[in-house]
């Protein structure tokens, strides 16, 4: 299978670095790491043979993935040329102090989030209309106002007029992962000393042609996009920081 690593662009081939073997602490073996040590944090380390590696800095191009009894997964030379599925380490940073959420590339239509839920007038959560109603930017189901007044009497909160009904959906994002997507390995790496101030999962992953995913960074990202999708065709893997399924203008039929 061809390798690659994703951050916030594509490279071929995943980097081999160095950790303690399993069963002796006193020798030094290569490895894939997934995440990293310390805490707040969580380290996967997935052995390499030494055949697919000839020095400390060394790249995976093409590799098979083996479990062995309880220990695994370990990196082996490929057997099979003609496996058109890909081994994708997932790297994709978080801004500083915010995360990183990975979800689908596709979406469906699922219960509206803000179902039942209360909102400060000045809320982004709903729009305004020009005729003074309000609708849920998610789904655009008209809010419920009710009289303040009322909201008092009611022993709620002031605030509490606001109020999204018991229904709607919205068109989201499915979850992760989707389907033709293996999660293999998964790790955690995160910012400042205790690991509090942010941080996102990296994970180890074989995807079949056809498959793919989409990455959504929060934080400080000083400019730099914060969406990342990425595709794997069976030949490339293909990364875009724009929705591949998101209409590119009006349709004209033919």
């Amino acid at each position: 299978m061809k390798c690659f690593t994703v951050t916030t662009k594509v490279e071929e081939g995943i980097r081999v670095g160095r950790t303690t073997a399993p069963f002796d602490a006193s020798k030094v073996v290569p490895a894939v790491l997934v995440g990293e040590h310390g805490r707040g944090r969580k380290l996967h380390q997935c052995p390499v043979e030494g055949a697919l590696v000839s020095d400390e800095n060394a790249r995976i191009d093409r590799a098979d993935l083996v479990k062995r009894g309880s220990f695994g997964p370990v990196f082996v030379p490929e057997e099979v040329r003609d496996d058109r599925r890909a081994i994708v380490l997932v790297a994709v940073p978080a801004g500083f102090r915010g995360g990183v959420r990975f979800t689908a590339a596709s979406k469906s239509r699922k219960p509206c989030p803000a179902r039942q839920s209360t909102t400060l007038p000045n809320s982004e959560c709903f729009e305004k209309l020009a005729d003074g109603s309000k609708k849920c930017q998610l789904c655009g189901t008209a809010w419920i106002e009710k009289d303040v007044a009322a909201s008092e009497a009611a022993g709620e909160d002031w605030w509490a007029n606001q109020r999204h009904p018991d229904s709607g959906e919205a068109l989201m994002f499915d979850s992760f992962p989707p389907e033709g997507v293996t999660v293999v390995a998964e790790g955690y790496v995160a910012q400042g000393d205790a690991g509090r101030m942010g941080g996102n999962a990296e994970y180890l992953l074989i995807l079949k042609p056809g498959a793919g995913f989409r990455a959504r960074r929060a934080g400080r990202l000083y400019g730099a996009p914060a969406e990342v999708f990425v595709r794997w065709d069976g030949e490339n893997l293909v990364l875009s920081n724009e929705d591949p399924s998101a209409s590119k203008g009006p349709v004209e039929r033919l």
